[in-house]
């Protein structure tokens, strides 16, 4: 029986935190810059050790006007580099996180460009384990074994996919999968092919559907846990 891992991006301010650490079995904590507060993250990273889900961080552009999903200029990543390796930093050596997850439009423009790469790497200097979570067919997989951390395949069930493996952008048509036969098709289509499935915190109706990505996996025999 395969063992996938349920992870969650929280820690921004939504209110389901607490109820989806009942689901996830990993958690990407945002680090107070693309929304939240020190204060909101180190309370989450408190309630991911009390629930004894497995921590990654989740840094993102320090944008909060879009979420940290508007792409970035390289002048403005250059800008914004100090502040978000010293965010990783304060964290670290207290919660151990077990690998990184780039938020929104950081984790788009990884997969697609070399633009945020020295981003990246600061970022990865800074973790106590270098692991990386990714799309497996693009970017993120060449970025992780050029350097030699280690690698996390991720699939979302609820988002749209271009041909080449990114996701299709949030403001497309598509971008945002709805229909439950349609997200039962990817759900079975992606677990044999990813380590994890990510689970949002701010999508309406979080939970239901979170059950519902559980349900199927395991009604299709799948055992939900941490991988790897």
């Amino acid at each position: 029986m395969k063992t996938l891992d349920l992870n969650v991006d929280i820690g921004e301010g939504f209110p389901c935190d607490d109820d989806l650490l009942q689901l996830a079995t990993s958690a990407n904590v945002c680090l107070g810059l693309h929304s939240g507060s020190p204060e909101l993250t180190r309370r989450t990273f408190e309630a991911c050790r009390a629930a004894g889900v497995r921590i990654g961080v989740h840094p993102g552009y320090p944008d909060r006007d879009s979420l940290g999903r508007r792409p970035a200029t390289r002048d403005e990543i250059r800008r914004w580099s100090p502040l978000m390796v010293d965010s990783l930093r304060a964290w670290v050596d207290e919660f151990q996180p077990a690998y990184l997850k780039p938020h929104g439009a950081f984790y788009n423009t990884l997969a697609e460009s070399e633009e945020a790469d020295d981003l990246l790497i600061a970022l990865m200097a800074v973790c106590p384990e270098p692991r990386l979570i990714g799309l497996d067919s693009t970017r993120h997989r060449l970025l992780a074994v050029g350097h030699g951390w280690g690698f996390l395949r991720e699939g979302f069930a609820d988002r749209g996919y271009r041909a080449d493996g990114t996701l299709i952008p949030r403001h497309e048509p598509g971008a945002i999968l709805k229909d439950p036969d349609r997200i039962k098709h990817q759900i079975l289509d992606l677990a044999p092919k990813v380590d994890s499935l990510c689970l949002h915190g701010d999508t309406p109706g979080c939970l239901g559907y979170a059950e519902f990505v559980i349900r199927v996996l395991r009604d299709a025999g799948y055992q939900v846990g941490p991988s790897r």
